[in-house]
């Protein structure tokens, strides 16, 4: 399924609210989220701002995360679309918040196969339009395999020296870790501790099924 047709599943009239953030150094911008599919966009002027904070801040953009999740991962490729969108939920909800890094807001939102955001398919498909991320195998399968390009790993090497140190030597034990579960196993974690974004999960029960056996 093309992200496409999930946004038109996700809300047919989106209801945006305004959301207030203060980071602790007191920098403050805004975004929109919608209420019924928790999609996020900025205003070109709170992105603008954003980027310009970046530059001298630590601050991590989805597609920051996507480049330095693929980097340390040493030339192994990420097997699917569902992985990747598993291994960066648990990124942006677990690794960031007990690291301490500011990080966009993706928009997570309940789906077929648990937590979802257009986000990601969105900048994925940008990074592989200007030639950083490739991809081969089915498309939206799990026999898809993305892996960044030459052009890719130095914007890779850059958004991972983002992180500090420490930073960066735990998110290549957390990619070494994560890489020893199959796709199962990640959804099977990612469901038992996030039950809130199983509602409208496909494979929820067999999922935990199988964790049970």
């Amino acid at each position: 399924m093309t992200s496409a047709k999930k946004k038109k599943e996700a809300c047919p009239c989106h209801e945006w609210t305004k959301e207030e953030r203060e980071l602790p150094d007191g920098f403050r911008y805004h975004y929109l989220q919608c209420n019924g599919c928790y999609r996020v966009e900025y205003p070109l002027a709170q992105a603008q701002r954003l980027m310009e904070y970046a530059k001298t801040h630590q601050f991590m953009f989805v597609s920051d995360w996507i480049l330095a999740w693929m980097y340390v991962g040493d030339g192994v490729p990420i097997s699917g679309i569902t992985a990747l969108q598993k291994q960066l939920f648990i990124i942006l909800n677990e690794f960031a918040v007990e690291n301490n890094i500011v990080s966009e807001n993706p928009g997570f939102r309940a789906y077929k196969f648990g937590p979802y955001t257009e986000t990601i398919d969105s900048q994925l498909e940008a990074l592989a339009v200007i030639g950083l991320v490739h991809s081969e195998g089915r498309l939206n399968t799990s026999a898809e395999r993305f892996c960044l390009t030459e052009n890719g790993m130095v914007s890779g090497k850059k958004a991972f020296e983002k992180l500090t140190p420490e930073q960066r030597d735990k998110l290549r034990d957390l990619r070494h870790d994560l890489q020893q579960f199959t796709v199962q196993g990640i959804m099977t974690y990612v469901y038992s501790h996030y039950p809130k974004y199983t509602e409208k999960s496909a494979v929820f029960e067999r999922t935990l099924h199988r964790r049970r056996c």
